[in-house]
């Protein structure tokens, strides 16, 4: 995506945002492919990876994140696994 968009995005998907894109919402997907800017909290239940033209205002909740060298994070972040993929 390269527009602009403002609300929810919930998915079970990837979400792929280009370095034109901009959003502003509450994102929840399984994998996020960030170029572009979030202004909103994201949740990625399998991984988040934010390029070098990322730009996220807010809060980030994934087990693993990958954060390219360029890339802006103004936000806290907490990477745990979820619940009943604790491996014993």
């Amino acid at each position: 995506m390269n527009g602009k968009f403002r609300g929810e995005l919930f998915s079970a998907d990837t979400l792929l945002l280009g370095k034109e894109g901009e959003v502003e919402a509450e994102i929840q997907v399984a994998v996020a492919i960030i170029n572009g800017q979030v202004k909103g909290n994201i949740t990625g239940r399998e991984r988040i990876e934010l390029g070098r033209t990322a730009r996220i205002f807010g809060n980030i909740v994934t087990p693993v994140l990958v954060l390219e060298e360029g890339a802006v994070f103004d936000g806290q972040c907490k990477t745990s696994q979820q619940e009943g993929q604790k491996h014993e």
